[in-house]
């Protein structure tokens, strides 16, 4: 289907629909950062299902184990007990999807560039893009005043639409101050590579300061989507 990146807005309390597929995908893979257990590397969730106001969503435990098989990557419960980043997208995905929606929940950690290589190469050989849908979960810049803050996330932004993981990567380090899920937006951006896409969109940017909060110290929001792959339609007889 499509690798998307969908900088979810934690605290303005609005979200982009847009930014999924009109296809509707079959299976969620979601990536997001750890805010509170540190640990290397990414943690591919074991649950069996996630239960939200909405209903419970079953999470594809077989890819779980393939992907742990091609990684090395494993569960580390303590990644997912209170970890926001990808339980608040759920709600989201089944009003706009469904609940039937299998997921595979991945938390990123602190992460190298072999790690996300490692990742996006097994995402790209045992996940199909024409039925499965990538969410990434990243805030853009915490804190700054609302105008450092949209010259900033212009730079991040443009880093993306470049396809530029390593700067990304570079700009944001481990305090993931100028975009928090960057791991994951690295993964996304090489699994496009490899998926062969197109080129990566804006579809929506505004901070905190824009919903009517303190513009002294604001937080950046984005939604950015690749393009879906050109489906193949067989001529008729």
């Amino acid at each position: 289907m499509t690798v998307e990146q969908i900088r979810k807005p934690r605290f303005s309390g609005q979200f982009y629909p847009g930014s999924l597929n009109k296809i509707p995908p079959k299976r969620a893979i979601l990536i997001g950062p750890s805010h509170h257990h540190y640990f290397m590397g990414f943690s591919l969730a074991g649950y069996e299902k996630y239960r939200t106001p909405l209903g419970d969503l079953e999470v594809d435990l077989g890819l779980q184990q393939t992907l742990a098989s091609a990684t090395g990557f494993d569960f580390e419960p303590e990644a997912h007990m209170h970890e926001h980043s990808l339980e608040v997208i759920l709600p989201m995905l089944q009003y706009v999807v469904s609940s039937d929606i299998k997921i595979m929940p991945i938390i990123a950690g602190s992460t190298s560039r072999a790690n996300i290589t490692n990742l996006a190469d097994a995402l790209a050989s045992h996940c199909d893009a024409l039925s499965d849908v990538v969410i990434i979960s990243s805030d853009l810049s915490h804190f700054y005043n609302y105008n450092e803050a949209r010259r900033l996330d212009q730079e991040t932004l443009a880093f993306i639409l470049e396809e530029d993981s390593d700067s990304i990567n570079e700009r944001s380090g481990d305090g993931g101050r100028l975009a928090c899920g960057h791991s994951g937006i690295s993964v996304a951006i090489k699994l496009a590579k490899l998926w062969g896409l197109g080129k990566p969109e804006v579809l929506i940017y505004y901070n905190s300061g824009d919903s009517g909060g303190d513009r002294n110290r604001v937080v950046g929001y984005a939604s950015v989507a690749y393009p879906a792959p050109d489906l193949a339609i067989e001529p008729g007889p």
